[in-house]
């Protein structure tokens, strides 16, 4: 019989009514005593005294309530019991060994996997492109998407249900830690029926009060960046549409449902389609910044670091305004 070794490890088992717990390593034990035929040889091999293992066996036996072994001059032989054990071992241990290999096979699948978190405009307008690229060049990489806000985001990365999580609003210190990789331009758009508004170039927020607006709801990121810069403007805005997704937003503005803020590269089609119109203020509208966040603690896969440092050297040149 090969060697194979179970862990230092104890389960429970019932004699006479009390209960007992087997300890896996006093199992080891036995199997080499029962291979090798001698309690002397199994000793030596297991780089142990022999009183030591006799009194391991003997622990085994107490817990059993039966005897496992018959001791002879010329070695020791399984009782019927003993055979019984040593079936129960020998299952166990490939099951074991089975259970290893499966462990294994899930490390290297996780080690090749990455898991992101992303709201579905980021995903759609900055990351597939990306992500296209970098599946050519790393074909042994598979990447999870799951769409998340930027607070629902930051749980599930502090909770490991992802690796890399894309946020709009910077996280401080803590167990996250945040790189900025774009700084996406924001302008003021409307549809056909509000056109007129981007004629006139001298206008200022405040000649806009009395205009209806479309904004992200008030949990998202985008719409607390939003309403700082208006209040810092001394603008009080009419908002008739609140939605949590970017599509839905540039769909009502072209239908002439109001103005919406939205990043220029998210509509510059609409823009040159002419089924959106800029509107030109005086005031300078802050840059919607999208950072990637990640665990402070260095726990990433080698194909999680792969693709933070392809997105780290993509991203900034290719979505920033100048």
């Amino acid at each position: 019989m090969a060697k194979m070794p179970i862990m230092d490890r104890s389960i429970s088992g019932v004699t006479k009514g009390r209960e007992a717990m087997l300890n896996l390593k006093h199992l080891d034990y036995f199997y080499e005593v029962a291979r090798c035929g001698s309690i002397t040889k199994a000793a030596q091999n297991l780089y142990m005294t022999q009183p030591a293992l006799s009194k391991a066996i003997h622990q085994l036996e107490d817990d059993l309530n039966c005897k496992l072994l018959n001791r002879t001059v010329k070695g020791v032989s399984l009782t019927s019991q003993g055979e019984i054990l040593l079936d129960a071992v020998i299952t166990s241990m490939r099951l074991l060994e089975r259970a290893r290999e499966k462990i294994a096979e899930l490390n290297d699948e996780m080690s090749s996997c990455v898991r992101l978190g992303a709201g579905g405009d980021t995903v759609n307008c900055i990351l597939l492109s990306l992500l296209n690229t970098f599946a050519h060049e790393n074909a042994n990489v598979t990447v999870q998407i799951k769409e998340y806000s930027t607070s629902r985001g930051i749980k599930a990365l502090l909770n490991n249900d992802v690796d890399i999580v894309f946020i709009h609003s910077y996280v401080e210190g803590g167990d996250v830690e945040c790189r900025q990789i774009c700084a996406l331009k924001q302008i003021l758009v409307v549809g056909e029926r509000f056109s007129y508004l981007s004629m006139n170039k001298g206008l200022s927020l405040l000649d806009l009060s009395n205009q209806p607006f479309i904004t992200y709801t008030e949990d998202s990121a985008k719409r607390n960046m939003m309403c700082s810069f208006f209040e810092k403007q001394k603008f009080a805005c009419q908002i008739t549409y609140e939605v949590d997704n970017t599509e839905t937003i540039i769909r009502l503005v072209e239908m002439g449902k109001g103005i919406a803020i939205l990043p220029e590269f998210y509509v510059k089609e609409f823009l040159k389609e002419r089924r959106l119109f800029q509107i030109q203020i005086q005031e300078e509208i802050p840059d919607s910044c999208v950072w990637m966040a990640c665990r402070t603690k260095d726990d990433s896969s080698d194909a999680s670091n792969q693709l933070k440092e392809y997105i780290l050297n993509s991203t900034y040149n290719k979505f920033s305004h100048p």
